[in-house]
């Protein structure tokens, strides 16, 4: 007679440590769960369980910042299909195509301070950037990495070049975007999967 238990064997500290160390070097997750001999669900378990403790840990750790220089950028990425390629029962629906992560770099350290994967709208913007401004214990100030370059600042006597004129066109339109940002309408609301702090 087949009697259930409700205790779940745990693997060692040592095999667990095995296997994360083989999914940072960049082996699939079925791949690891043959390498080390074990069922693939234990390996998307003991992952979920990892990523809840870096969440935490994260959210508790990384707090009162004094960063001198912050890089923020947005990777493209798509879920299911590219944009072109969703079906239209699914189309414009968050999970479907196109997704965005954001990320908030310390240009000398490379310390990831927050992120949010989320759509490339101002909702998401906005969320992600309020997040940041509570990590910080210094307030940073937008400076666009070609003011930096002397050969692309204008003395109030010199006309604009070509290409700076161009520069000057983008960061009015974006200054525009900023003041009054697009929000997504209620039928195709969708809440952004952002860092802990900002749940």
């Amino acid at each position: 007679m087949l009697k259930h238990t409700f205790s779940m064997n745990r693997l060692p500290l040592e095999r667990r440590a095995q296997i994360l160390l083989m999914i940072a070097e960049g082996n699939s997750l079925r791949a690891v769960s043959r390498m080390a001999d074990v069922s693939f669900n234990t390996v998307i378990k003991l992952l979920l369980d990892v990523a809840d403790a870096c969440e935490r840990y994260q959210d508790e750790t990384l707090r009162g910042l004094k960063c001198r220089r912050i890089q923020c950028d947005e990777i493209w990425a798509f879920v299911y299909a590219k944009a072109k390629n969703v079906p239209e029962e699914h189309a414009g629906e968050f999970g479907y195509g196109d997704v965005w992560t954001w990320t908030a770099l310390e240009a000398e350290t490379k310390l990831l301070i927050t992120w949010a994967v989320g759509r490339r709208d101002g909702f998401t913007a906005q969320a992600f950037i309020r997040d940041l401004a509570d990590r910080l214990s210094t307030r940073l100030r937008r400076r666009p990495s070609w003011a930096r370059s002397s050969r692309h600042r204008r003395s109030p006597l010199s006309p604009l070049s070509p290409v700076t004129e161009g520069r000057e066109r983008c960061r009015t339109s974006s200054d525009s975007l900023h003041r009054q940002p697009v929000w997504p309408g209620p039928e195709n609301f969708r809440p952004p999967l952002l860092s802990p702090g900002t749940r």
